[in-house]
This record gives structure tokens, sequence and C-alpha cells, in this order.
């Protein structure tokens, strides 16, 4: 891959991105807005109230992502997307996001105190959106290989983030150097595994360890499985971007809802998150703050087993490893045998480095 200047970390809406930051949480709303206006406004403040940094939506049009064209591919057949339009155009059509609510829902998302997004699928929608204000873009993994829209988005140098689903490294690599030599270099790569919902045993999440040791930018993970599991690994694993598709009601109508996090499930996961990355800490060994106590309640000290005089040579038989460690540590039992006593210690007394006097064996 030729040489590029990617930043490691970076900004959007004032939002940190990278390893010296928490997870940026995306509430991926997608369209199960279901096209209603009001949905649309009470699935960014479960968002908010959850706790996401960001709530995200799709911007597309039918004719712009789909083509009419009679063929038997065009067909819905399957009986997950077939009842919402019996072509893919026809599905598109029936759950776009009207370019109108956009201003109004920046708003209602500033007042709600939470960031706006939404992914472009064609350049007159990045072209909307940015009018609006958006302040990075999102390309799905079905759009990874769209290298035309990858160029234009990076054109316009804003943070940029990309869903890798299905894809291969030299892939994921091709699309960064179109997305660099555009202009961009802010940008983060999703791990990702298409699938409403995929297999536990499809999502592949060390590949986040992968990506991140293949490649200079934060990496994060795009997640359509079930239940919290995967994004929770996801950050363990090291992921600085967590996207996650939520609804208001997992019955509505509409191919994304069923396999969404409820509200009280995306507030369990942004806890989670949360308290996982907390559990991480640094990579570093010893005694913690919290633990001094118990360290010193816990940890075995040595004690004198029979009265000790002065002059003596401290033998095995003279010597009990009891809790707490008040004295000499339990650690140091093969350092203190053969050393000589230097004050009278009472049987029972822990033992005490004034105690002690010379050398061991």
């Amino acid at each position: 891959m030729e040489t590029m200047r990617l930043m490691s970390s970076f900004k959007i809406a004032g939002r940190g991105i990278g390893d010296a930051h928490p997870a940026f949480i995306i509430a991926e709303a997608g369209s199960n807005h279901d096209g209603r206006f009001l949905v649309a406004k009470r699935l960014i403040n479960i968002a908010a109230e959850c706790g996401c940094d960001a709530v995200k939506f799709q911007s597309f049009k039918a004719d712009k992502i789909a083509s009419r064209f009679a063929h038997p591919k065009a067909r819905l057949n399957d009986r997950q997307f077939s009842k919402y339009g019996k072509s893919v155009h026809e599905l598109y059509k029936n759950i776009e996001l009207p370019d109108a609510w956009i201003p109004k829902l920046i708003a209602h998302a500033k007042k709600k105190k939470i960031i706006f997004l939404s992914t472009p699928f064609d350049e007159e929608s990045a072209d909307w959106l940015e009018k609006c204000g958006m302040p990075a873009f999102k390309v799905s993994s079905y759009e990874f290989t769209h290298l035309r829209l990858i160029d234009y988005l990076a054109r316009k140098k804003k943070p940029l983030m990309l869903s890798t689903a299905m894809a291969t490294l030299p892939e994921i690599r091709a699309s960064l150097v179109v997305a660099h030599r555009a202009g961009a270099s802010k940008i983060a790569l999703l791990h990702c595994v298409v699938g409403y919902p995929p297999r536990f045993e499809d999502l592949n999440l060390k590949a986040i360890t992968l990506m991140r040791r293949e490649f200079p930018v934060p990496i994060g993970y795009s997640d359509h499985s079930r239940g919290l599991a995967a994004p929770l690994a996801s950050v363990a694993l090291g992921a600085k971007i967590v996207e996650k598709h939520f609804t208001h009601d997992k019955n509505a109508p509409g191919p994304d809802h069923f396999f969404a996090l409820s509200p009280e499930e995306l507030r369990t996961m942004v806890r989670g998150i949360r308290e996982t990355e907390a559990a991480l800490g640094g990579e570093q060994k010893g005694v913690f703050f919290s633990e001094k106590v118990h360290y010193q309640r816990g940890r075995r000290g040595l004690y004198a087993k029979t009265d000790l005089v002065p002059g003596q040579k401290v033998m095995p038989y003279q010597v009990d490893v009891l809790r707490p460690r008040i004295g000499i540590g339990a650690e140091r039992y093969f350092e203190i045998l053969g050393r000589t006593i230097s004050r009278r210690v009472s049987s029972g007394s822990p033992l005490l480095e004034k105690d002690l006097k010379g050398r061991s064996f």
C-alpha cells in the first residue's frame, strides 16, 4: 500500500475518536422511522436518553440506489424482505428518508445534545447532508466497493467511516488509497458482517485485532447480531466506534425492527460498553489503590511460632505463615531463614524487619 498520511485519532463534532478516547457509540436508526417523522424524532430521543454519542439514519433515493430493470435477481423472494416490496427498488422506495426532514431532525438532535448523522448512498444525498451541516460521513458495507462514491465523499474533507463487511484486505487497502488520494485523512474502518441477523459463529470479531494491526486508523465495529455480546466483546478487542441498530418497537412493521435493540437493551449496551472500558484499564500489573486494604488483610505474613530470643537463628519450625500481612510478607519466607534474632519476639507476634539482623543462609 502506498504511503499515506492517515490520522490515528480525530474528532467528530468535537468528540474524540481513537485509542485515547472512549468508544464512539452510534445508535443506528436506519429505516426504523417507518416513514413517520414523529417516530424519527422519538428515535433521536431514545438514543439521547440512553447515552449514545450519535444517532444515525440513512439517506438514499430508490432511483439512485436500485435499478428498475426487470430481472429475477431484482425480485425479493425471501420471507424476511418480500413483504415490504416486490423488488429491491420497491423496498427502498418504501423506506426513503425525506430530505425535508433532515434540518428538522438535526435541530431536534442538537436540542437533545446528541450528534446527528445520516449515511448517504449517492452524491446528491451527500451534497444535501453537507449543506445541512453533517459533521462526518459513513459508507455502508454494500457501498464499500463503490469507489466513485468514496472518492466523492472524501473530497468533502470530513471524517469518513467505512464499513467493511464482505471486504478483503486488498479491497480495504484499495478503498483507503482512493479516499486518501481524494483528500481524506480522517478515516475509520468498521468491521462488519452482513446478515439480519448474522450467526454468532460468523461474526469473526478477531478481525478487529487484525485490522488494528494492519491499518493505522481507528477501528470500529458495526453490528447486526442479536443481543449485546458482540458489541461488548468488540470494545474489549479495541473497537473505538460501535454502531448498533435500535428501534422503538421490535414488533413494528419494517425489515430492520425485529433484530434491533429495544430502548432498554440500548441503554444496557451503552452502560455495558462504559463498564467494559473501565474494566479494561491499562497494561500494568501491581497493587491497585482499591486493593490495598485487601492486600494487607488477605496476603499472608510471617509470625513467630515460638518465643524467639536475641542471638537465635530463625529456623523453619519457628515461623508461621498467617493472615494478615502486618510485618514481613510471606514472599520473604526463604529469605529470613537463618537470619539472627535481634530482640525478643513473643510467640504469635508478627515478624518485623527490626526483629532480624544479618543475612540468610
